[in-house]
């Protein structure tokens, strides 16, 4: 039997905030697929761990990821951005869905609500 050595662990260090605002918002959107047209339906302001939640009506049939790009195409002209800055991180294959948009939340909140038809 050898002798047991102790080691320091090595601890990590949280790094700091930074202090001005974050340059994108987390988004939970329900989308209807097979709508007539493409509608944003409602928006507001979320109470979770998401900035904004929104109800968003697709023309697109949800079949081989079609309504998930017209969804990309569809938030991206509502808030003034290309398709390429917005992003599907959850709910690929689910009607609630998780995205991220590069832009501050408060623009894309007020972008939103000017767009919003109820």
């Amino acid at each position: 039997m050898g002798k047991h050595r102790k080691t320091k662990e090595k601890t990590s260090t949280v790094s700091k905030l930074p202090d001005k605002p974050l340059d994108f918002s987390i988004v939970s959107v329900h989308v209807k697929p097979n709508a007539k047209f493409d509608k944003l339906i409602s928006v507001g302001v979320a109470d979770q761990a998401y900035d904004i939640e929104c109800s968003i009506s697709i023309s697109s049939p949800a079949l081989d990821g079609k309504a998930n790009s017209a969804l990309v195409d569809f938030f991206a002209t509502l808030v003034g951005l290309k398709a390429r800055d917005i992003t599907i991180i959850k709910g690929h294959t689910s009607r609630n869905k998780i995205i991220r948009v590069e832009k501050r939340c408060i623009d894309v909140i007020s972008l939103l609500k000017a767009n919003c038809e109820s």
